[in-house]
């Protein structure tokens, strides 16, 4: 079959392309000539769907269900692996995968094309998908001894903060117990309760930020709970996932977020913070190889930048054309000052409320964030809008747009259908009216970064460097160069991410260098 799966000309249709193709890569058979992914068509026809499994799309799209696989292997512990299965079962089995998937491509194709969804397909995310595979198999060198050493003291800082939680609670208990805690705070301390769950009062994380602003044990438990989640999460668990060589091999998924956005599991790299000291000394275990260097390439305030080009205010598309700091110029326009009069709170407060916009907040989310009155965030909003009226039309009219044809879509077409918008809930409505705000800043950005890992690759190849694209994380891209290309290689990164895109404001990239992935960024 090598020569068949091999030959570009014949045409190859899967589901999950990106895995088989990892799998016969493996095995000494790259496979050249792919024409269709149906989980993919099925995710860009329906972001919302919960799953785009094979059995799932047959079962809504042909009404068929599928034998499934515990039904060929067994489970438990009677279970077989597949090479063990009798040859006409597994025949059965694997002949009906085939059958699905050109059966769902008859149905697929058509829609995918009529929707104006196959050039997405066919441009980006099939190419992607490759890119994504070979990423996988790489892996990133992870250096254990620098996790094991931060282990060992952050495990020091939980025991200090779990004494912290004791002395304000004025008593020992198990800070991991819900019980506990929900009896501390509302029966002992007398804090109020803010929301209910079916069975007890809700100690969640939202709950404690409110509850913060009264006593200071629930920001205690805040900080406890995020230190223990990325000990678990990171630190005692990514030494575990390398392989041999000391590598560890993330998986990519392109048909999970409804935004477009690329999501990673096994383990999660997308949510390792960026901002707190701990998050960084995490990401300083990612290394170069000997010989190596690693270059972080980022794009500068994508998001703000591309709700400048849809939205056409004159201000923000003038401060970003200008190279300025646009969260100081949006202070100078919000509190009609003069660049010089610029306090260091004026232009926090004007960065919060940037990106409030583009994550559709209201006065109550602003409020807490900056830390004032509910009041005083309405009035801030309001100056704000005022003062960017373009962008206020344009947010008005995307959600016009949805409440029109209940969908939204980016640039290039990725569409996000909000059945939710005319809901008589109104937390549902205000729910889907932010997607539908959001949705096209998001999802625009989400297909830039895709166009420019599918670019990048092409180019590299073109000119046979050696430097591998290894991570990839929101808007940026992480990449293992060999000391020899450090210069050809930022050259053709920074030229080819900023030029993926005609806006009406440039696109900026800022590239980081270091011998681990903290230093680099």
């Amino acid at each position: 079959l090598r020569p068949l799966l091999g030959d570009p000309a014949v045409k190859k249709w899967g589901q999950n392309i990106k895995y088989d193709d990892i799998v016969l890569r493996r095995a000494g058979v790259p496979v050249h000539g792919y024409d269709f992914d149906t989980m993919i068509a099925s995710y860009l026809l329906d972001p919302e769907r919960h799953t785009h499994k094979l059995d799932e799309i047959s079962r809504t799209e042909l009404g068929y269900e599928m034998v499934p696989y515990e039904a060929v292997t067994g489970s438990g512990k009677k279970q077989v692996t597949f090479d063990q299965v009798d040859i006409a079962r597994a025949t059965r089995y694997a002949a009906e995968d085939a059958e699905v998937v050109c059966r769902l491509v008859e149905r697929l194709r058509p829609r995918v094309e009529s929707e104006g969804l196959g050039k997405l397909l066919r441009d980006i995310e099939l190419p992607l998908a490759r890119i994504l595979g070979r990423m996988e198999e790489h892996g990133v060198l992870l250096d254990g001894g620098h996790l094991k050493a931060l282990s060992k003291q952050v495990g020091v800082d939980i025991t200090r903060l779990e004494g912290e939680c004791h002395t304000l609670a004025g008593k020992t208990f198990n800070v991991n117990a819900p019980r506990q805690l929900e009896t501390i705070l509302f029966d002992e301390l007398k804090l109020p309760v803010m929301k209910r769950t079916k069975t007890a009062r809700s100690t969640d994380a939202e709950v404690l930020e409110e509850l913060a602003e009264q006593h200071p044990l629930p920001r205690k438990i805040l900080e406890l709970r995020s230190l223990t989640k990325l000990q678990g999460t990171y630190l005692e668990a990514l030494p575990t996932l390398t392989d041999p060589a000391g590598r560890i091999h993330t998986s990519y998924n392109q048909a999970v977020a409804a935004t477009g956005r690329l999501s990673s599991s096994n383990p999660n790299l997308q949510n390792i913070p960026n901002r707190t000291p701990l998050g960084r000394e995490i990401r300083r275990a990612f290394v170069a190889p000997p010989g190596h260097i690693l270059l972080a390439a980022d794009y500068s305030q994508i998001e703000l930048r591309v709700l400048a080009h849809l939205s056409r205010d004159p201000i923000l598309v003038d401060a970003f054309q200008r190279d300025e700091d646009v969260h100081a110029r949006t202070a100078m326009e919000v509190f009609k000052v003069k660049r010089e009069d610029v306090t260091r709170e004026m232009r926090a407060r004007a960065k919060t409320v940037n990106f409030a916009v583009i994550y559709g907040q209201g006065d109550a989310a602003l409020a807490r964030q900056l830390n004032i009155k509910r009041e005083e965030a309405a009035e801030f909003i309001a100056q704000y809008f005022h003062t960017f009226s373009a962008l206020k039309a344009f947010l008005d009219g995307a959600v016009e747009t949805a409440r029109a044809g209940e969908v939204v879509q980016t640039i290039l077409g990725r569409r996000r259908y909000v059945k939710d918008i005319h809901s008589s809930n109104r937390a549902l409505r205000l729910a889907a009216e932010r997607v539908a705000t959001n949705t096209p800043i998001q999802g625009t950005s989400a297909d830039i970064i895709k166009v420019a890992m599918v670019r990048v690759a092409e180019r590299l190849a073109a000119e046979k460097l050696g430097s591998t694209m290894v991570l990839t994380v929101h808007d940026e891209l992480v990449l293992e160069v060999p000391l020899a290309e450090k210069e050809a290689a930022e050259k053709l990164v920074r030229q080819t991410m900023e030029a993926v895109m005609p806006l009406s404001v440039p696109l900026k990239v800022e590239c980081g260098w270091g011998a681990n992935w903290g230093d680099a960024h």
